[in-house]
């Protein structure tokens, strides 16, 4: 049995082969079909048949079905222009070379980023828009798959290849070491091309700035009245309407501070004074809630060191 493909539709291919002769899900094939047309596709999926009866003499078969990706021109693929469909060939492991060329071409000119090889073919690099993180991205696996490995090599190349502001959010402190150079661990980098990218990294790791809680050497804190007014409230848990007296008397309150660079503490200094009713039930609200002692709000003069750099 030799290995057999088609296409009905012109953007999928479906193909039978023996176990021996069959790409692996995920593999890159070449198919030239009974026309001599070439074409690069993906084997996206793969059974087992197994033949009826089975005998001593019977051939376990392997059927799947995968996408067209491009056609191959000497070598050189191309946007599929037309319906490729086609009644019979034949499918190989597709060349590194091809795989390259393709990823490249899909590229385009926008940046990529790299993150290492892909498993089918290994000498092909894996490569992703940068773009693409422009907008949501979801990265899902299951425990112990390599998901934290994964993002923090994502994150260095992110800083290394392009411009793109990043903020994380790390609670396990996952990524605390973006801002250092480690030593060498066992990777498959040459010397040379090791220490070219260190010496890359060394200058993007001065721009990384690491901010953590009380104790740590930068603490992430943020100036209560750089808050947009929404967000002031709801850290008040101020609602215009079930709690109108008080939500009033901090709208005169902030309006007489006439600034956006005051802290909790200018507020609480301004309730105090102030002989007003509403504004005692707000100073006793911010007291009871415990707000002024969270140790994330920054004063006037810890401003400057506690603010994200531009």
């Amino acid at each position: 049995m030799t290995t057999r493909v088609y296409s009905i539709d012109g953007r999928t291919f479906a193909f039978a082969a023996p176990m021996t002769e069959a790409a692996p899900i995920g593999s890159y094939v070449t198919i030239l079909t009974e026309d001599a047309q070439t074409y690069l596709g993906q084997v996206l999926e793969s059974s087992v048949d197994e033949p009826e009866p089975a005998t001593a003499t019977s051939m376990v078969s392997l059927s799947g079905r995968g996408r067209l990706l491009s056609r191959l021109i000497n070598g050189k693929p191309l946007p599929i222009d037309g319906p490729a469909v086609f009644g019979g060939g034949s499918v190989t492991v597709a060349d590194p070379s091809v795989v390259t060329a393709h990823l490249t071409s899909a590229l385009g000119s926008t940046s990529a980023i790299e993150l290492g090889q892909l498993q089918r073919p290994t000498e092909v690099p894996a490569l992703l828009h940068a773009k693409g993180f422009g907008r949501h991205t979801f990265l899902c696996g299951q425990s112990g798959s390599g998901k934290t490995y994964t993002l923090g090599v994502i994150l260095e190349r992110l800083l290394l290849d392009t411009d793109i502001r990043i903020a994380v959010i790390d609670p396990n402190s996952d990524y605390v070491n973006l801002g250092s150079l480690q030593a060498r661990r066992a990777t498959g980098l040459a010397a040379t091309e090791y220490r070219s990218l260190a010496e890359r990294y060394r200058a993007v790791a001065t721009r990384v700035h690491v901010f953590g809680g009380e104790g740590s050497e930068k603490r992430l804190q943020a100036l209560f009245g750089r808050l947009s007014f929404r967000q002031q409230t709801m850290v008040l848990g101020l609602d215009p309407i079930d709690d109108a007296e008080e939500y009033n008397a901090f709208v005169r309150i902030v309006r007489h501070l006439d600034r956006d660079n005051y802290s909790l503490d200018d507020l609480m200094t301004e309730i105090r004074s102030s002989f007003d009713d509403d504004a005692r039930r707000l100073g006793l609200r911010i007291d009871n809630l415990g707000i002024q002692d969270q140790t994330i709000w920054a004063g006037e003069d810890e401003a400057i060191g506690g603010q994200l750099p531009s």
